[in-house]
């Protein structure tokens, strides 16, 4: 019984340490890192999904992320929530018409 107490105390405080790990991963430095985007999704065909899953996301340089959507029709999607949720975070969105910039 207590053997059973201990181990789900450690499962718990295991998967406490990962979500934590991954909050800190998020956290603006400076420098521009794609796990901020991980959590952000875009209305794909009537499905919310993830815009690392519908998307290239790379880094241009120190301050700029880069999206590429796999579908050119996907950048009207990508640009509405660049401009709600990206401008509110600090980020200023700017397109190029088929590529996003953060």
């Amino acid at each position: 019984m207590i053997e059973e107490t201990e181990q789900e105390t450690k499962d718990l405080m295991l998967k406490s340490i990962i979500s934590f790990e991954k909050k800190l991963q998020r956290i603006r430095t400076g420098r521009a890192n794609p796990s901020i985007l991980e959590q952000i999704e875009v209305d794909y065909y009537g499905t919310n999904t993830p815009i690392n899953q519908m998307s290239n996301i790379s880094i241009e340089d120190a301050r700029t992320l880069t999206i590429v959507p796999w579908e050119k029709d996907q950048v009207q999607n990508i640009e509405k929530l660049a401009y709600s949720i990206f401008r509110y975070r600090g980020l200023q969105p700017a397109t190029s018409g088929d590529v996003i910039l953060e």
